[in-house]
């Protein structure tokens, strides 16, 4: 069992413990109306977005101070022995909402900006985006429109980061608490990595990036 923090996020990881025969395990977590009640499953991991074949799972919107049960298994049953578990709450990334978001510069060359979306939690409030299978774990950027009203956002992967398939969407808002409208949104372009390129933006104005791991089964630097 693991009862949800304030955050309402935890993230649970396993791995194996040296001599044991169990190296490739699964896991789910369930929310329940008691022990011996009626069980909903929240998520479920077989290997870890962040590799290896031992299970991960970064749950949030949890219900702060409930009880959630989770369960361990052998796919197949064909093997048995030690592992071990941990529960943590992550300190989410900087720019894990719109009203911390990283501001980006807009120039004729690109600069890189590296960030991570390990760590980050569900944006609450602002729908869906258009594209890109979002299951949560964004992270947010800022681009303020120049005077031509283009600009193109584009990114790329890290080596050894395990989110290699991100997606990304642009919102217009009057300010980062207002309603936010979707003017953007790319899942591929340069091979599973995003691209937008955007124009008839008004220049001056301060437009919201929005980007995500598709699916929610990867994290890591991009």
């Amino acid at each position: 069992t693991v009862v949800a923090p304030t955050s309402g996020q935890v993230v649970l990881t396993t791995s194996t413990v040296g001599g044991s025969s169990l190296t490739d395990a699964a896991m789910a977590l369930y929310s329940a109306t008691a022990c011996g009640g009626t069980y909903t499953e929240i998520a479920c991991n077989d290997n870890s977005p962040l590799g290896g074949n031992m299970p991960y799972i970064n749950a949030s919107g949890l219900t702060s101070g409930t009880t959630y049960y989770v369960r361990v298994w052998d796919p197949g049953n064909n093997a048995s022995g030690q592992f071990n578990i941990c529960a943590t709450t992550p300190t989410a990334a900087g720019n894990d909402d719109p009203c911390a978001a990283a501001s980006l510069t807009v120039a004729s060359t690109c600069t890189n900006t590296t960030s991570t979306t390990a760590g980050a939690s569900n944006t609450a409030g602002i729908p869906a985006p258009s594209c890109g299978n979002y299951m949560g774990s964004d992270v947010w950027f800022t681009a303020v429109a120049p005077a031509n009203g283009k600009i193109t956002l584009t990114t790329s992967t890290v080596g050894g980061s395990n989110l290699t398939d991100a997606a990304m969407a642009v919102y217009a808002a009057s300010s980062c608490g207002a309603a936010m409208t979707e003017v953007g949104c790319n899942d591929n372009s340069v091979g599973n990595m995003p691209v937008l390129a955007l124009t008839g933006l008004t220049s001056g104005t301060t437009y919201y990036v929005r980007i995500w791991g598709y699916g929610n089964t990867a994290y890591g630097q991009f």
